[in-house]
């Protein structure tokens, strides 16, 4: 008769699909109601701060999100090579916010504090000392990827690695009750998966090898039930899929940053392939384990006990075996495809599951004092961020490395708007001059060559293009070309409108844009 672990031991079960409930979990030293929503509730004043801070930091959008900007002009199925689901919150957000930098921040700043929170309830699923759930939550700013780069750029990854981190709730959810809802949850967190970032298969297909891997788990999702999963994934990705499958050049658009390059012998690129993947995931694995060697310590710490626990329940070897079949699986698909550029940040949904893993390794030792040294270096962190995201716009001049938050667009666009007529369409040199126009001229379409995906219609058979002088005197090719592709001309007799400033906190350089008008040819 098969068994199921859970905080309390080891209770026995009749049929998968009536798996008991595991009981409340047994709370922590000093851990009350308050000290969970205590966290939350820091969280939730942190994130809500970092978007205030982003409005304060510079009007002009970043890369990302000048893309965000560029794409919610309208609703398609999808935009390029990423899914749309992010695209069309931002749609949404829009819609409250007005096209602005506030709707750009409150939705990257949500999606942010919902991976802390979401990381959180997983943790209070899987872990039985309540308080260790808060630690699992502070140990996350400690992967430079959530921390810092999410903050600093990134879209997609932000919502995925959200996304993810509610998978685990779902997952571990399913694991303790087999609830058709806990089904149906489970296959909506992978349609959601889906739709926003290619990346998030990997952690699937980690999650259904761990789950095979294990006969008490594989009894579980053999249920009738799973049709409720599969039906509410399936609605959430059908419309994208078919949308995809029709525009194979779109969504295989930014494959070549794999670099599956073949000039090499297979062994050399394998070779190569496969270090990327160590070095990958060795930096989250190192840096969190020797954090919670140092703060723990080395009290009761054996190769037994960590085995002991390791098997002990299954949530808890559901999250080390999807560890290991990501690293392994990963590890395939290098030697197949001949990969050799990974980047930690595409990998960030999958490094959820780490710090979840050490806590339920080491939970019996993460008392009140561990739990402060988590928080105290976690707030250095949080400071540490927010002081460094401005400060590299604000004090460009001294570090003389400006970004592109520094750029004075709409200083620039100022000197060009009286020229600018209703109904102009605006075709811009790159997606984030693009994005930045769509922000200063509201009502305008905006695009650019590098999205072939997005082509509006040139209603009023008239328009501007506009392109970085510093790079090119004359109209750029790019440009004229997709002048021919929307069937216009440059105006005979146009003269050049020169725009120049300054950038923002860095007056030795300047910025340079040149504009000319167009009109659709005469048939």
């Amino acid at each position: 008769m098969p068994r199921i672990q859970g905080c309390h031991g080891i209770m026995n079960r009749r049929e998968p699909s009536d798996l008991p409930e595991t009981k409340e979990p047994i709370p922590g030293p000093k851990a009350d109601a308050w000290g969970d929503r205590g966290v939350l509730w820091i969280l939730l004043l942190y994130f809500s701060g970092m978007a205030f801070l982003r409005l304060m930091i510079s009007p002009t959008a970043g890369l990302d999100e000048a893309e965000q900007l560029l794409f919610t002009q309208r609703w398609q199925w999808g935009y390029g090579p990423q899914p749309p689901l992010y695209t069309w919150l931002q749609i949404l957000i829009f819609e409250i916010t007005g096209v602005s930098v506030l709707g750009l921040s409150v939705l990257k700043n949500a999606l942010l504090f919902g991976i802390f929170l979401f990381a959180f309830r997983a943790a209070r699923q899987l872990l039985c000392n309540r308080r260790a759930a808060s630690i699992v939550v502070w140990s996350l700013f400690f992967l430079p990827h959530l921390s810092w780069e999410a903050q600093r750029e990134l879209t997609h990854t932000v919502l995925v690695t959200c996304v993810a981190a509610a998978t685990w709730v779902a997952v571990l959810g399913l694991i303790n009750s087999g609830h058709r809802l806990r089904y149906l949850s489970l296959g909506f967190c992978v349609g959601l998966g889906l739709l926003s970032n290619y990346s998030y298969a990997l952690l699937l297909s980690g999650l259904a090898v761990a789950v095979f891997w294990d006969p008490v788990l594989r009894q579980r999702f053999a249920s009738p039930k799973i049709f409720w999963f599969a039906s509410s994934a399936a609605a959430c990705v059908a419309l994208h899929l078919y949308w995809a499958i029709q525009n194979p050049h779109v969504v295989t658009k930014s494959v070549q940053k794999l670099e599956m390059a073949r000039e090499h012998a297979w062994w050399v690129t394998a070779a190569k392939g496969l270090g990327n993947v160590i070095q990958t995931w060795a930096d989250p694995l190192m840096l969190l384990g020797v954090l919670f060697v140092v703060l723990i310590g080395w009290r009761g710490l054996s190769m037994k006990s960590l085995f002991q626990n390791a098997m002990s329940r299954p949530p808890v070897r559901l999250v080390w075996r999807t560890l290991a079949a990501n690293i392994v699986l990963l590890a395939i698909g290098v030697l197949i495809s001949g990969a050799s550029n990974l980047k930690e940040r595409w990998l960030t949904p999958l490094f959820l599951a780490i710090p979840l893993l050490f806590a339920a390794l080491r939970e019996n030792h993460l008392s009140e004092v561990v739990y402060r040294r988590f928080q105290g270096l976690a707030f250095v962190i949080m400071v540490f961020t927010a002081m460094l995201l401005a400060g590299r716009v604000w004090f460009a001049e001294w570090s003389q490395r400006p970004v592109a938050l520094n750029a004075p667009l709409s200083q620039l666009v100022d000197t060009w708007r009286p020229q600018i007529l209703p109904g102009d369409v605006i075709l811009a040199e790159n997606t984030w001059l693009a994005g930045n126009l769509r922000l200063l001229l509201p009502g305008h379409a905006v695009m650019t060559p590098r999205e072939p995906g997005l082509r509006l219609p040139v209603t009023h058979g008239r328009g501007w293009v506009i392109w970085d002088q510093t790079r090119s005197e004359a109209v750029p090719d790019a440009l004229t070309t997709l002048l021919d592709e929307l069937g216009a001309e440059i105006e005979t007799g146009s003269i050049p409108i020169s725009m120049e400033a300054p950038l923002r906190h860095f007056s030795q350089r300047t910025l340079r844009l040149n504009a000319l008008r167009f009109r659709a040819i005469s048939k």
